[in-house]
């Protein structure tokens, strides 16, 4: 069925291929809980349509193609999902659509991915795509992705001078934990270890988890703890320093810098009115009459653990969601809203086919399966693309398109399709381990917003995000630098999706750039149409319609 002795393969081989391939890709799990909640997507139903999906998506590539090709959830869609058409953060060029709503297109697209795939027209539309755009367009989504990384890392933070700085790294645990993490998944990757960014991912949720308690036995008296409104005095006496020296006892009255008072009773617990940061508070004492002042480090309750397998629950909150947001999307089509439905879209088409032909490419080139240069049942393995995102989109995760990171099970020696099967497999498997993933994904609460929602920083996931970004870059090594009809219209589509904190910013300003690059040099037939047609609607959309 695979022509495994065909390819020179054998079953366990395959197995052992599709194995590596799970561990290469399975951040994707942390990931995408962590990114699309923020839409305000629940991360238990998010979680299960990924696996879902993925799996579907998987086993579909290795019955019709008998590739060794595992799919899941895109990086760079779900941040494209979540930071454009949901307009979290409110970036340039935000659509601000609900997350149903943004599931509802994902599914229009999916289907229309689905029918470009079965007359094989899709190949045509990304081949009308200049090179320089592709290569500015995959480079600029890993610089967005990576800065993501930092910010959530709490390694940089906003300045009102100059936007961005690096954040004090004094008393920084966050930012120590990311280094450290980040430090890890590079010797890791140094060394080929399989799986090392999932590997990082679990050490620096390790050390995160374990921070919080180290704390305390080092003596670290106050502890912020998510879920409370407040931090908590925890063990005063038995574990600070300053208690060990008698200075603190139980029954005394303490006060933070604003001056409320909060008694010790022989429990040692007491509401804390602490102030925002990351370093040591000062406390002022008092006890028969006399005050003192001490600084009492600040320690931080990252994470209560939750376990590691349990029973998977909240695809219902996420399942069937996209059917609520055909109305009101259907609603914007008919209305002035029309040219941003149209360039989203396009921008979805163009992102999904970029990642899914390059990824068939360089896999099966890898693999040895191309023949005279194409890539024999091509439509059915984008059709397989192209049913998981429509399959994910209707359980409610972002879209599902082909892993670079298969390329790992093809150097373990994958050769067909039961690679990706036991991919797909493998992310049933992973159903199981729901608990770990929302604790991994849950992030640390560094303080509150004025309005009083939590601030939650990421160093568990955060270093995956800096790698991939890394991968991402690479890109630029296909640009015509030489060119400035080519380079720059690469470079503005990659600077631009970090400065703007918006995909969709960049890819119109790379539209642009190029057909205007080529008008007026002289060298119009060298920018497809398409090129045209779309920097003409980029341009309306921004300078004309956006609102």
């Amino acid at each position: 069925m695979f022509e495994i002795r065909q390819r020179g393969s054998t079953a366990g081989r395959e197995v052992l291929a599709g194995a590596t391939t799970f561990m290469a890709m399975s951040y994707i799990l942390f990931v995408q809980p962590a990114v699309l909640s923020k839409a305000g997507m629940d991360p238990g139903g998010i979680f299960m349509a990924t696996c879902i999906a993925s799996a579907a998506a998987c086993i579909l590539m290795g019955l019709l193609s008998n590739y060794p090709i595992a799919l899941a959830p895109g990086m760079g869609e779900n941040f494209f999902f979540v930071f454009t058409l949901c307009g979290v953060a409110a970036g340039a060029g935000a659509f601000r659509l609900q997350w149903p709503e943004a599931l509802a297109l994902t599914v229009i697209v999916g289907a229309l991915f689905l029918v470009l795939s079965l007359v094989g027209f899709r190949s045509r539309v990304l081949n009308a795509i200049p090179d320089a755009l592709k290569s500015g367009i995959a480079a600029g989504i890993g610089l967005f992705i990576a800065l993501i990384g930092f910010e959530w890392g709490n390694v940089t933070t906003h300045d009102p001078a100059t936007c961005v700085k690096l954040a004090d790294m004094r008393g920084n645990y966050v930012a120590a934990l990311t280094l450290l993490g980040l430090a890890v998944t590079l010797a890791l990757a140094a060394y080929r270890v399989r799986g090392a960014i999932l590997l990082g991912i679990l050490f620096t949720t390790a050390c995160t988890w374990g921070y919080g308690r180290l704390g305390l036995r080092a003596g670290h008296g106050i502890t912020f703890e998510p879920g409370r409104e407040r931090p908590t005095v925890r063990g005063v006496a038995p574990c600070s320093p300053v208690a060990q020296a008698g200075k603190i006892r139980p029954g005394d009255a303490i006060a933070a810098l604003n001056g409320e008072e909060v008694a010790t009773p022989a429990g040692f617990d007491a509401a804390w009115e602490a102030l925002e940061g990351n370093g040591p508070v000062e406390v002022r004492l008092r006890r028969k009459g006399q005050e003192a002042s001490v600084a009492q480090p600040l320690s931080v309750e990252t994470f209560t653990y939750k376990g590691v397998v349990g029973r998977p629950a909240g695809l219902s909150k996420t399942a069937g969601k996209f059917w609520a947001g055909f109305r009101s999307l259907s609603d914007k089509i008919f209305s002035r809203d029309w040219i941003h439905v149209l360039s989203f879209a396009f921008i979805l088409l163009f992102m999904d086919l970029f990642d899914t032909v390059g990824t068939l490419v360089g896999v099966a080139k890898r693999a040895g399966l191309m023949q005279d240069g194409r890539l024999p049942r091509a439509e059915r393995a984008l059709a397989a693309d192209a049913i998981g995102t429509v399959a994910g989109a209707g359980l409610g995760t972002s879209t599902v398109t082909s892993y670079i990171e298969s390329i790992t099970g093809v150097q373990s020696g994958g050769r067909t399709g039961l690679t990706a099967i036991v991919a797909g497999g493998a992310m049933l498997i992973a159903l199981l381990f729901q608990p770990l993933v929302e604790m991994v994904g849950g992030g640390v609460k560094i303080g509150s917003y004025p309005w009083g929602d939590p601030i939650l920083r990421y160093p568990m996931i955060s270093p995956a995000l800096i790698v991939v970004g890394a991968m991402m870059i690479r890109a630029v090594r296909d640009v015509q630098w030489e060119d400035i009809t080519e380079a720059l219209p690469a470079f503005l589509a990659m600077i631009t999706m970090p400065f703007a904190y918006s995909i969709s910013a960049g890819i119109a300003i790379g539209f642009v750039a190029y057909a205007f690059g080529k008008l007026v040099t002289g060298r119009a037939r060298e920018c497809p149409l398409i090129v045209y047609v779309f920097a003409v609607l980029f341009v309306l959309e921004y300078a004309v319609l956006m609102p």
